[in-house]
């Protein structure tokens, strides 16, 4: 493998021999004032022939051939939220060139489908959001979170009611790599998914990639999001924050040593405990106690060693806790449960030359989650309470190793190559049983690592004007106990340029996933658990082709209309057996010998193909976008559903997003977001016949009797059909907000009021069935419960 490997790399560099002379001009683009640097700038001649992107640092470099050059030539720099910048500048063979952009109010609203204009670029199924951005879109209950408003964008799917979870192109909730600062998240919900982790204050940009993904990213089948936080201002102190009906932040940033290293801490915390929890227990008179909050806490500090290199240190942690406590009679039960994720990066830049820029990365990576049960009951004549205690806790540690170098040969290609090692220590269940009155007392652990790393190449060909191509190759090698397996990833994404309207792109892309999540609700609850690929278990693989068209138009330049279609297979994608549920320990101790999960999954594959639009209007006083997508999914595992495909819960055939937004003044806009998306898949027992049910572990049985659905038709099948055969209500909402900016001397603030869920509409957060005596006679009832209803908000932002 040694030798394939230095071959393939070989092969790649070797386009380097075609290099001819050419003009470089490479530097940093950074914001006027604070000097943060800026990441997707666009750099590029004025003429358009040759551009660049900045990089995650805000580093570019501009090759331009000689063929171009005269005695000077004129530089453009472009980037949403930013007004152009223009130079002249005299040539020579090397220029070093930093350039400084101011902010300006923005007037619209630019979601860039890539880091270069949308016809321009090769790459597809990208979308990109700078913090400029994401504070001039709708905010969602009053809170502007990237990841709810990616939910917006084609080909995302939006989970259930509230979830910040993403599901891309046919694929589950895991099968997407989320990572802030180079680190994994593990879990990206707060309050069961109505919040996301990402505290848009120490955001700095945001990158989603649905398909023909770039060589540097592995480890998921179906989607990168890539999350950078803020460096912090380098010339003064400053901060701002929020104060909202539930939750309040702070941020403060400044410099270290100025103009030459600087920090960001950034804080987050809700008070419904404080609000709920009194209230609820004076109206119980002390026999109940319920509480719930979340909070965060983000930090980074950056450092210049010297012209050419630069340190960085990021940290995030972030922890939910709910509890609840019921005293009735001699009866008391206790409920504990929190979930928290915790990261930590360590990088160091470094640039060789103008031509070869270099990160290396040490990354640190936890999520846990605990639940704690404690029930106890009195009895005459015993002098000590009877108590059961359950406790279960589960985890994912991460520690990894990363390096990447970019070298930029000539006008016509550029490389990209790197390694990356991960140790993966996995703590699936934890869990101790404890009952006083039997005398019983189990432990069960299960405690599993694996080691995954990866060497890739990728190359970047311009030829020309009209066609650009990227080629890349990534090969894995994962290690766990009695199992070692070597797996290739071939990347392609090719792009022509029929005119200066149209362009016609086309990516393929081989991925493969070691990691698993295993999930009992699908609804982003923590008690979804994180497994690794075993002996048994193979890692899933994904193998995604898709064709594209991006116009536009010369007589209406401010709207871009794009489409893709796209074909997915997935193979060894995991899911419980029928019957089998992790959660089963909740029963009792004598459950426990019974939760081995490696016992209770299987393994299977999928198909997903589908096809996205999105028309946007990219400027003026009204701007916004309308997105809409058409799917189909199917997954098929021998042990569930008999071995026959069935549609997973995540699969909706059509989803719609309507956004806009209205600049009405410099200190007044308003947005409103409209979403529908077909109801998704569920295994109920919709409509009944008299048949016996057996409830597992009792012996009682009743008859059903026949009952029309909740939706008032009526259908043939028996009480439970093929799985997900039920297909819940339709999902629709409207959200509307308007800002109201306000200046004072010493400092800007702004009033952000608005409806989540305007219309209130109960959409399904799940099903519940129970029976009910009709006539009688027992019958059984199907309730649809909701989450959330119409949510009034108010909140004040401000920033000195």
């Amino acid at each position: 493998m040694d030798k394939s490997l230095i071959s393939c790399l070989f092969f790649l560099l070797s386009f380097s021999s075609v290099s001819g002379q050419s003009v470089v001009i490479n530097g940093y683009v950074k914001e006027s004032g604070s000097t943060e640097p800026l990441v997707g700038a666009n750099v590029r001649v004025e003429s358009g022939l040759r551009s660049a992107t900045t990089n995650t640092y805000g580093y570019f470099v501009l090759n331009i051939p000689m063929s171009m050059a005269q005695d000077s030539i004129v530089i453009f720099t472009s980037m949403a939220g930013y007004p152009p910048f223009r130079k002249v500048i005299k040539l020579q063979p090397v220029i070093r060139l930093d350039i400084i952009l101011s902010p300006m109010e923005l007037d619209q609203v630019i979601i860039k489908d890539s880091r270069e204009n949308t016809v321009d670029q090769v790459q597809m199924g990208q979308i990109e959001l700078s913090a400029a951005e994401i504070k001039t879109l709708p905010a969602i209950a009053g809170e502007k979170d990237a990841l709810k408003i990616l939910q917006l964008m084609p080909g995302v799917g939006k989970g259930t009611e509230g979830s910040s979870g993403i599901f891309v192109r046919g694929g589950g909730a895991d099968q997407n790599l989320i990572i802030l600062d180079e680190a994994t998240v593990y879990n990206v919900n707060h309050l069961f998914g109505f919040f996301s982790v990402f505290n848009n204050d120490a955001v700095k940009n945001v990158t989603l990639i649905k398909g023909g993904f770039p060589a540097q990213y592995g480890g998921r089948l179906s989607s990168v999001v890539e999350v950078t936080m803020r460096e912090g201002n380098r010339q003064s102190l400053h901060g701002e924050g929020g104060i909202g009906l539930i939750s309040s932040r702070l941020t403060l940033e400044g410099p270290l040593k100025k103009n030459k290293s600087s920090f960001i801490i950034s804080g987050r915390r809700t008070y419904l405990d404080v609000l709920l929890s009194p209230l609820l227990s004076l109206a119980s008179n002390g026999n109940a106690k319920l509480g719930y909050f979340f909070y965060d806490l983000n930090t980074k500090l950056n450092y210049d060693i010297g012209k050419n290199d630069k340190v960085y240190f990021s940290g995030y942690f972030g922890k939910d806790k709910f509890y609840a406590k019921l005293k009735s009679g001699t009866y008391e039960s206790q409920a504990l449960f929190h979930w928290q994720n915790g990261t930590a990066t360590a990088r160091w830049n470094h640039l060789f030359n103008e031509k070869v820029f270099s990160n290396m990365s040490l990354i640190f990576t936890n999520y846990n989650f605990e639940l704690n049960l404690k029930n106890s009951f009195s009895k005459k004549d015993v002098p000590e309470p009877f108590i059961v205690n359950l406790s279960n806790l589960s985890s994912i540690t991460d520690y990894s190793i990363k390096y990447d170098v970019d070298y930029f040969t000539n006008p016509s290609h550029a490389f990209r190559f790197g390694l990356q090692s991960i140790l993966h220590q996995f703590k699936p269940s934890v869990i101790e049983a404890i009952d006083t009155e039997t005398g019983e007392h189990i432990q069960s652990k299960q405690q599993q690592n694996s080691f995954e790393s990866a060497i890739y190449a990728s190359h970047n060909w311009f030829p020309g004007a009209r066609f650009k191509a990227s080629t890349g190759l990534r090969i894995v090698s994962h290690a766990t106990e009695g199992a070692l397996s070597f797996r290739a990833e071939p990347r392609i994404s090719v792009s022509y340029k029929q005119s200066a309207s149209w362009a016609v792109k086309g990516s393929y892309a081989i991925m493969n996933q070691y990691v698993h999540l295993l999930s009992n609700t699908g609804a982003g609850f923590p008690t979804d658990l994180w497994v690794p690929t075993t002996k048994l278990l193979k890692p899933e693989q994904s193998k995604q082709v898709s064709l594209g068209l991006v116009h536009n138009n010369k007589q209406y330049p401010d709207y871009i209309l794009s489409t893709e279609v796209y074909y997915k297979t997935m193979n060894h994608i995991v899911t419980f057996k029928e019957g089998a549920n992790l959660l089963s320990v909740l029963d009792g101790p004598s459950t426990i010998g019974n939760t081995d999960w490696q016992n209770n999954v299987t393994s299977g594959k999928g198909w997903s193909y589908g096809m996205e639009l999105l028309l946007r209007k990219r400027v003026g006083k009204l701007s916004g976008w309308i997105g809409y997508t058409w799917s189909k999914t199917y997954w098929q595992f021998q042990e569930v559903n008999d071995g026959k495909k069935y549609l997973p819960r995540n699969d909706r055939r059509h989803d719609l997003s309507v956004v806009a937004m209205l600049k009405v003044n410099k200190k007044i806009s308003m947005s409103a977001t409209w979403l529908y998306a077909t109801g998704n898949h569920l295994t109920i027992a919709r409509e009944t016949y008299n048949a016996p049910i057996h409830y597992p572990n009792q012996d009682n049985y009743f008859d059903l009797t026949p009952y029309e659905k909740i939706f008032g038709t009526k259908s043939g099948v028996g009480a439970y059909g093929d799985k997900n055969s039920f297909q819940a209500v339709s999902y629709h909402r409207l959200d509307i907000s308007a800002q109201f900016a306000t200046t004072r001397r010493k400092y800007d603030g702004a009033w952000d009021i608005g409806l989540y869920n305007a219309y209130n509409r109960k959409n399904p957060f799940y099903y519940s069935q129970s029976t009910k005596i009709v006539n009688n006679k027992e019958v059984q009832i199907l309730k649809r419960v909701s989450l959330f209803p119409v949510i009034p908000y108010v909140s004040y932002n401000f920033k000195f």
